[in-house]
């Protein structure tokens, strides 16, 4: 099994975006498709 490491960068942003910007992302699979799809 491979682990990519994208599971950690989205949870990792969560804390940036609350002290930042005030808002609490959704960390779902959306958001993971989402990124997948920007960087690819």
């Amino acid at each position: 099994r491979v682990v990519d490491g994208l599971g950690m960068l989205l949870w990792q942003a969560v804390p940036g975006f609350r002290h930042w910007g005030g808002v609490e992302p959704v960390v779902d699979a959306g958001l993971r498709e989402c990124l997948l799809q920007a960087l690819s």
